[in-house]
């Protein structure tokens, strides 16, 4: 899904109220401008197939493989009121939240999980994998924002490896 408004106004927006979202490589959901509300629904990035290959800077630049919800320059509120709203993270290269420009990401009650997952050589797939071999370096985050602001109440973020973050901003 991939939504852009050029001239906002205050009445447009996308709403995520339920549902099951899943994407392998690629953004889930993609909005540019405008604001977004998730008060429900399910989201899992999987790209334990596709290896991230370069170096990450998400300071500069999208994950790789993309994120489950990507926003741009607008507003983003995932608030589950009370029940958890689950992102399943697996693979490398990916972001359950990834925020660029000078918006806005404020998420309540929202569990990240990052799931390990060996290939058949025994590599741990959140792992940038080169020709080289592989590299220790972080490239897997449940929020991330490049730019703007970051504001996160009541969430867990369950890591079982050291190349994922939890929160970069």
């Amino acid at each position: 899904l991939d939504v852009e408004y050029h001239s906002p106004a205050i009445t447009e927006y996308l709403t995520v109220s339920n549902g099951h979202f899943y994407s392998r490589v690629g953004d889930t959901i993609s909005v540019a401008g405008g604001t977004m509300s998730v008060s429900g629904g399910e989201f899992a990035k999987d790209a334990t197939e596709v290896r991230q290959t370069t170096s990450p800077n998400p300071t500069a630049t999208a994950p790789e493989n993309g994120a489950a919800i990507h926003i741009t320059g607008g507003t983003l509120t995932v608030d589950g009121g009370g029940n958890k709203i689950p992102f399943n993270i697996s693979g490398s290269g990916v972001a359950g939240i990834w925020s660029a420009g000078a918006g806005s990401v404020t998420v309540s009650d929202a569990t990240f999980t990052f799931n390990n997952y060996y290939d058949s050589n025994n590599l741990i797939n959140s792992k940038i994998q080169t020709d080289g071999g592989e590299s220790g370096e972080y490239n897997t985050f449940g929020i991330c924002a490049a730019g703007g602001t970051v504001t996160a109440t009541d969430c867990d973020f369950y890591m079982f490896d050291s190349y994922a973050r939890g929160i970069y901003a």
